[in-house]
């Protein structure tokens, strides 16, 4: 998943204010977005094999735009990536693994990786329809489970930490923050926060939606994450994972440094 693994090696580097063609990490940064962009041209705007690594290339192009002098490149290369994303979005408000819509199917998961793109997307001038974030917001507030609070996969039930914090991010990023599902899901975060499994990708879209839900939200969750990330450093700089860890856990510690704008509130 070479495309995944840039995209976030670029977001890493950049969240704590390194920008491509600038000491000291500009040259791996400008090789990365080259291979970002050498993969679009290839797939005629669509990158990866997967929707989930295309939207984290979306939102690396979108992140960067500005602080490259290959701007123009990275903005025509958004531009295509956010078609593809509007083109195949389920007639259900939900995206599949693959750039091809659907009438049924599709999960919060994929899904989040859309909303997030498209927000940041919208955020640097980039047109996204009123209607495709109206039909992803109807698909996301389907997947709560309204008893709980909590967030499933395909549908309501069977509530998960990486699932909820996807769906509050996802409501959050559209623009729904008076959206009633918010505040129930912030709370079964805060009750379930021990969860493990897909802890990093988890926390991830957790630390989004802390930021956007405020101080009171944010400042708690945060020591309690920072802690157990840092503790859990090998002496390398490294963490024990063969995915996205290293990339992830830095973009969850470097949230506070603000610097990546979709961390802004």
């Amino acid at each position: 998943n070479k495309v995944a693994y840039t995209s976030l090696s670029l977001m890493a580097f950049m969240v704590k204010g390194d920008m491509p063609e600038q000491p000291p990490y500009g040259d791996a940064m400008f090789k990365g977005l080259d291979y970002l962009l050498s993969k679009s041209k290839d797939g005629r705007g669509y990158m990866g094999s997967s929707m989930y690594e295309h939207g984290f290339a979306t939102l690396a192009f979108s992140e960067v735009w500005g602080s490259t002098s290959r701007g123009k490149q990275v903005r025509e290369a958004l531009k295509q990536a956010v078609d593809i994303i509007i083109r195949s979005q389920g007639g259900n408000g939900a995206w599949n693994y693959g750039p091809s819509p659907a009438t049924h199917g599709g999960d919060i998961s994929v899904s989040v990786a859309q909303c997030v793109a498209l927000a940041s997307a919208k955020e640097a001038g980039i047109f996204v329809p009123t209607e495709i974030i109206d039909k992803a917001v109807k698909f996301i507030s389907g997947c709560q489970e309204k008893s709980s609070g909590g967030f499933g996969y395909k549908g309501a039930g069977l509530p998960g930490y990486a699932r909820t914090a996807a769906g509050v991010t996802s409501l959050m990023l559209c623009g729904r923050r008076d959206h009633p599902g918010i505040k129930p899901g912030l709370k079964w975060m805060q009750d379930h926060s021990s969860g493990e499994k897909w802890y990093e990708y988890g926390r991830y879209y957790a630390t989004i939606a802390m930021l956007q839900a405020g101080d009171d939200y944010y400042n708690s969750y945060y020591s309690e994450v920072r802690e157990k990330i840092v503790n859990s450093q090998n002496g390398d700089g490294s963490w024990n994972s063969s995915e996205c860890r290293i990339q992830m856990n830095i973009l969850i510690l470097g949230a506070p440094y603000r610097f990546i704008p979709i961390y802004q509130r």
